[in-house]
Formats: structure tokens, C-alpha cells, sequence
């Protein structure tokens, strides 16, 4: 029922190739306790080979292994959560990338 969702990888929930050059309004970082900073807007999300990257005004602003992150999508569907929890430090890096629409 509740919570009964698998702790596998978050890519199985999501089609990561929908991802690949899925242009973002913005990134945000969350810093400890609740809050988020900016890190980076207008940007682009590239998947290639075993890597997920967020480019912004030709600065990277994130670059993962695929395997080493946890992906889902927002409840609302207009961005996605990426985490990564740093192995070395033992501490959770948590992303959200809001995507840009055209209309």
C-alpha cells in the first residue's frame, strides 16, 4: 500500500532518453534544512553514454554517473528530482530541474 514502492533506482520510474536534450527553466540545489539556492537557469540536460549532465550558459552545473543517482519526476510533471549521496563525505546531494515550456 503505502510506501510500498521498490528502493531500486529512480531511473526505472523514469525514461531517461525523454530526458536527453530536455531543455530547463532552472536548477535549484537544497541546502540543509529547507532551503534551496539557484545554481544555475535556461539551461540543457544531456545524457550521454553512462552520464547525466545540466549545462547552463556553457558552464556545467551538474555531471553524475546515471548509477550513482536516484531520478524521478516531479508529482506535477514540469521538472525532475536528481539525488546523489556523495560516498566519500556520507552526505545527500538533492537537485530539482524545472523544465522550460513553449507555448
Amino acid at each position: 500500500m503505502f510506501g510500498s514502492r521498490s528502493k531500486e533506482k529512480g531511473d526505472k520510474y523514469i525514461n531517461l532518453q525523454k530526458l536527453d536534450k530536455k531543455e530547463v527553466k532552472y536548477v535549484t540545489k537544497r541546502e540543509k534544512g529547507s532551503s534551496e539556492i539557484v545554481i544555475g537557469k535556461n539551461g540543457i540536460i544531456n545524457i550521454v553514454n553512462d552520464e547525466i549532465s545540466i549545462i547552463s550558459a556553457n558552464d556545467i552545473i551538474l555531471r553524475k554517473k546515471i548509477a550513482d543517482i536516484d531520478i524521478a519526476e516531479l508529482m506535477s510533471l514540469n521538472g525532475v528530482v536528481i539525488t546523489h549521496k556523495d560516498k566519500d563525505a556520507g552526505e545527500t546531494e538533492v537537485f530539482t530541474a524545472y523544465y522550460k515550456y513553449h507555448r
